[in-house]
């Protein structure tokens, strides 16, 4: 008899990608089932996926798998638009009898917890879509998840010469999203673009609470950046520029002190910090868009 499997949806960047890949590996041991990965979506998406840069995740050999089957890509693509319709009016049971295709659960919300998921008993083969952003789902298995995305060893020299910066400075990460934010008018409607007054706001309340702050720039945009955002233009900010998501993520985890984008990526960034001491600061205002982000930002985590 065949092992039952659980099926992780991986979409979007490195830092959607972390959140996704947790939900479904805590599932996946809770149940004693197998996990697969459907990296289907980087087939038509800008995005790489990157969690096998992680030696401990590389490590597991977790199948990867897309959707070879004509069926399948309508399926998601419908029910990614309208599975609150497709759920409610019952179709779903009817296209998966009709098409063999394993179940699917789908999110209630990306920035709300949903505790029921982690309560589900899987008998069956499953596939989970979503986002699931918050640390709800994975508190109470700390020790895994930053056992689980330790950082490759750095051989880059460049990368070592802002690490020992950052090391030895009472650093503060900013971290500053444009390229998709900036450039796509229906991501930048979506999400939003922080301005000069959160970051001069979140840099005042910094420079209250430490003494001798030095302030490291990461963005996927740095000469964009030094455009729009003048006022970084001097000798007090470090603007890091290693072109590499994983690196830019390393180094940003080993800064003492944060003050987040709008983005997974710094909010990764910061959650894998070790520093028990830590300040992170994050917008108050996480989405443009009118949802609820209640449970995206860490309790202890300072909101702007």
């Amino acid at each position: 008899m065949k092992k039952v499997h659980l099926t992780v949806y991986c979409q979007g960047g490195l830092g959607n990608q972390l959140f996704q890949f947790i939900i479904g590996y805590i599932l996946a041991k809770k149940n004693n089932i197998n996990l697969r990965i459907n990296i289907e979506s980087f087939n038509s998406y800008h995005h790489q996926f990157e969690l096998d840069r992680f030696p401990e995740v590389y490590k597991l050999k977790i199948p990867k798998i897309k959707n070879n089957n004509f069926f399948s890509k309508i399926y998601l693509y419908l029910s990614r638009k309208f599975h609150k319709i497709l759920k409610i009016s019952g179709i779903y049971k009817l296209i998966n009898y009709f098409f063999f295709i394993e179940i699917k659960e789908f999110e209630k919300s990306p920035f709300i917890f949903n505790g029921d998921l982690l309560k589900k008993k899987i008998v069956k083969n499953v596939s989970i879509i979503g986002f699931f952003q918050s640390e709800k789902y994975f508190i109470h298995y700390k020790k895994i998840v930053l056992k689980l995305f330790r950082f490759p060893k750095i051989k880059d020299k460049l990368v070592k010469y802002y690490l020992n910066l950052i090391k030895n400075k009472n650093s503060v990460a900013i971290h500053i999203r444009r390229q998709d934010y900036f450039n796509d008018p229906k991501v930048r409607h979506f999400h939003g673009i922080l301005g000069e007054n959160y970051y001069k706001k979140s840099i005042n309340y910094i420079k209250k609470k430490l003494k001798n702050p030095i302030f490291f720039i990461f963005s996927d945009d740095i000469e964009l950046v030094k455009k729009t955002l003048t006022f970084f233009n001097n000798k007090k900010y470090i603007f890091t520029n290693t072109k590499s998501s994983i690196n830019d993520l390393y180094l940003m985890s080993n800064c003492k002190h944060f003050i987040i984008a709008n983005s997974t990526f710094s909010w990764w960034g910061a959650w894998l910090s070790k520093n028990k001491h830590k300040i992170v600061i994050a917008p108050k205002k996480w989405l443009r868009a009118k949802i609820s982000t209640l449970d995206i930002i860490p309790e202890s985590w300072i909101k702007i």
